[in-house]
């Protein structure tokens, strides 16, 4: 997210989800996304607030 104090958006992350559940081309496997706002701890990846959006469970087969 560019611009501070701006919430994740659920429609670019549902359009993320989309695309890698529609790609033929990625490997089998079970993938995972979190979308943070800007304010991450970079050294871990953790969103800093509750509001992040993620998902753990994107099976591939």
């Amino acid at each position: 997210m560019a611009n501070e104090n701006v919430e994740p958006s659920k429609e670019a992350f549902d359009a993320l989800i989309q695309k890698i559940e529609g790609d033929q081309n990625l490997p089998k496997g079970i993938y995972g996304i979190s979308l943070h706002d800007n304010l991450i701890l970079k050294e871990k990846a953790i969103g800093d607030k509750d509001n992040s959006l993620s998902i753990d469970s994107i099976i591939k087969h």
